[in-house]
């Protein structure tokens, strides 16, 4: 018995439309939600914002967010030193004064600004319906309740690598360098 010759692959054609329905706009009632879950991230990362700082938080505070904006910028003595939070810090401080939770306000603008970005990166990757999902779970997460609470720059390091890679996706398959830039 003599077999057949297996059939030649056929090239496959990339599902263009599964894409271009992750690419369309969301809509406006997707944006409400995203805004309704940063309201209820708002609520849960200002409750008892104003409790003691940790030491961590506290050497923070006195190494680096005391100093003059040029010094914060040239000093890094140590692995404590995240220097974007402590220019922000800084800022936050001068202008509502030194206190606990104004110390953490950069905390919880990057938490918030993280499960927006986490929306845009969802859309990127699957539908409106998951990213949602993913947001809504960001968004009661205890570990980011936590960090967005935390006078460190632990958020804003997640916030910038879900950017990065929103941007790096949304790059890839463009060929200017405009894009990449």
């Amino acid at each position: 018995l003599r077999r057949a010759p297996a059939p030649s692959p056929q090239p496959v054609a990339p599902d263009d439309t599964a894409l271009e329905t992750r690419m369309k706009s969301p809509t406006a009632r997707a944006w409400i939600i995203v805004a309704l879950l940063c309201a209820i991230a708002l609520g849960l990362r200002l409750w008892r914002l104003d409790t003691g700082l940790w030491l961590d938080e506290i050497l923070t505070l006195v190494d680096y967010v005391r100093q003059p904006m040029g010094k914060i910028l040239t000093t890094f003595s140590d692995q404590n030193q995240h220097m974007l939070y402590s220019m922000l810090a800084h800022v936050s401080v001068n202008v509502f004064g030194e206190s606990a939770w104004s110390l953490r306000v950069p905390a919880v603008l990057f938490g918030l600004s993280g499960i927006v970005a986490l929306f845009l990166l969802g859309r990127r990757v699957t539908n409106t319906t998951e990213s949602l999902l993913a947001c809504g779970l960001l968004t009661v997460s205890y570990h980011h309740i936590w960090f967005s609470q935390n006078a460190r720059g632990y958020t804003g390091l997640l916030l910038f690598a879900i950017l990065s890679t929103w941007a790096w996706l949304t790059a890839l398959p463009q060929r200017n360098a405009r894009a990449w830039i």
